[in-house]
Formats: C-alpha cells, sequence, structure tokens
C-alpha cells in the first residue's frame, strides 16, 4: 500500500470580513419566506430556484428542505 503526506498552510479568515458575511447571510435567511407550493421565497419575492419545504415550518426545528429528486436536508428528516 502506498501512502502519501503533504502539508498545507492555510491562511486564517479576516475576523471583520467573516462578521460581515455571517450577519449578512443572517440577514437573507431572516428575510426569507415560505410562499406557494411551499417553495422559499427571498425577500424580494424571487423563489429559491431548486429548494422547496419538505416537512415543518420555514426556520424552524424540524424543518426539512429539499432539492430535486427528492434530496433532503436539514434535521428531523
Amino acid at each position: 500500500m502506498a501512502r502519501f503526506a503533504h502539508t498545507v498552510t492555510v491562511a486564517a479568515l479576516d475576523r471583520g470580513w467573516f462578521e460581515e458575511a455571517a450577519g449578512a447571510l443572517v440577514d437573507l435567511l431572516d428575510a426569507s419566506r415560505e410562499g406557494p407550493g411551499r417553495s422559499v421565497l427571498l425577500a424580494d419575492g424571487r423563489a429559491v430556484e431548486g429548494l422547496r419545504l419538505l416537512k415543518g415550518r420555514h426556520l424552524r426545528p424540524g424543518a426539512a428542505r429539499g432539492g430535486p429528486g427528492g434530496a433532503r436536508e436539514g434535521r428531523g428528516g
């Protein structure tokens, strides 16, 4: 059996950048809502393509989301 080893150095993320990106994501999620046919809508009313709510309520514990082919994401699935 062959074994290979390699070391990679990864620079840390800038804390300010990370906090800004995380804040933008939280704002986006907070502004989204459940739409017709259990789709997920963004704040501007556009549906998130390929994503729909399969179980539970949007942004609540136990909610499950899925894409094409019935793939499940989230908890409680």
